[in-house]
C-alpha cells in the first residue's frame, strides 16, 4: 500500500524511515483528558473507615473496627511526594471532617505531585517537556519571592480544619541536587531560610544516595550521621535513614527528644 498507508491514531509514520542520528518532535492537541488524582480521595477514604467504622455503606463490616487508635503514613519518593499532596490539598480531613491521620512520613523527596490539572501525570524528576511540581513546596506559609506570589504552604488547608498531622521529614544529600529538595529550606531565591512550623520535624542524612546505599540499616548511636534542621541546627543522634530504619516513625516518636545513643545499643554488622 502507497505512503501514507491506512490511517491509524496509534502510529506515526515517516516517509522513507526515522534516522536515528535526528530528535524529532510531535506536537498535537489532546482530548479526553481521564479523571486523575483519585488516589488522593480513596486512601483518605478508606484510611478513614478503618479508623472509624463499624462497617461500610453496604454493611461489609469493617475487620479492625475499635482496634485502630493512631494512624501514621509513610512514603519513600514519590510516594512521600504523594504524602505531601495529600496534606496540601486537604486530603487529611474526611469527608465529617475527622483527621485522616495523625502522623506523616514523608521520605527523600522535596516534591509535591503534579496531579491536579488536566493531563496530569505521576512525575518523578522533572526533565524536558515533563510536567513540573505542584506548589508551595515548603510547609509554612513563604513568599514565592521568584514569581511575585504572596505567603502559602503545604499546611494551609489542614492549618484551617484544625487537621494537621505531625509530619517527620527526612532526606539526604542526593535529594539537595537531583530531587529539589532545597527550595523546601530555601525557597526560589535563597534570601533567606524558610521557618520551619512547630508540628514538622526535619532530618538530614549527609553522604546518602536516594535509596540509602543499604539493604538494612538500624536506629545507631552515631550522632554525626544525622542533623536535625531547626534554626538552631542542633545535632540529633540515633536515626536510621528513610526506607531502611528499623521501627522507624514508631520508635522515633518515642526517642526524637531524647539521647537516643544512651538508649539503644550499636547494631552488629550484617
Amino acid at each position: 500500500m502507497p505512503f501514507p498507508g491506512t490511517p491509524d491514531p496509534t502510529r506515526i509514520c515517516l516517509k522513507n524511515g526515522f534516522n536515528s542520528n535526528l530528535l524529532y518532535e510531535m506536537v498535537f492537541t489532546a482530548k479526553n483528558p481521564l479523571v486523575l488524582g483519585t488516589g488522593y480521595a480513596a486512601t483518605r477514604d478508606i484510611i478513614s473507615f478503618f479508623h472509624n467504622d463499624a462497617s461500610d455503606s453496604n454493611g461489609t463490616a469493617n475487620p479492625i473496627a475499635g482496634l485502630v487508635k493512631k494512624v501514621i503514613s509513610a512514603g519513600v519518593s514519590q510516594s512521600g511526594s504523594f504524602i505531601r499532596s495529600g496534606i496540601h490539598l486537604g486530603f487529611n480531613a474526611d469527608e465529617q471532617g475527622r483527621q485522616v491521620v495523625d502522623g506523616a512520613w514523608p521520605q527523600i523527596d522535596g516534591r509535591q505531585l503534579y496531579m491536579n490539572v488536566r493531563f496530569a501525570l505521576p512525575d518523578v524528576i522533572t526533565n524536558l517537556y515533563m510536567m513540573s511540581d505542584e506548589a508551595p513546596v515548603w510547609w509554612a506559609d513563604y513568599p514565592d519571592l521568584a514569581r511575585h506570589f504572596g505567603p502559602e504552604g503545604m499546611l494551609d488547608r489542614c492549618k484551617a480544619s484544625r487537621t494537621c498531622p505531625e509530619i517527620m521529614e527526612t532526606f539526604g544529600s542526593l535529594e539537595m541536587y537531583d530531587e529539589k529538595m532545597s527550595p523546601n529550606l530555601i525557597g526560589f531565591t535563597a534570601q533567606g531560610d524558610i521557618p520551619l512550623p512547630q508540628n514538622v520535624h526535619r532530618y538530614y542524612f549527609p553522604a546518602t544516595t536516594h535509596g540509602g546505599g543499604c539493604r538494612r540499616l538500624h536506629l545507631c548511636r552515631q550522632s554525626a550521621s544525622v542533623r536535625r534542621l531547626h534554626p538552631a541546627g542542633q545535632s540529633q543522634s540515633g536515626i536510621g535513614y528513610g526506607r531502611c530504619a528499623a521501627g522507624g516513625f514508631r520508635r522515633l516518636r518515642h526517642e526524637w527528644q531524647a539521647d537516643a545513643a544512651q538508649r539503644l545499643p550499636h547494631p552488629a554488622r550484617p
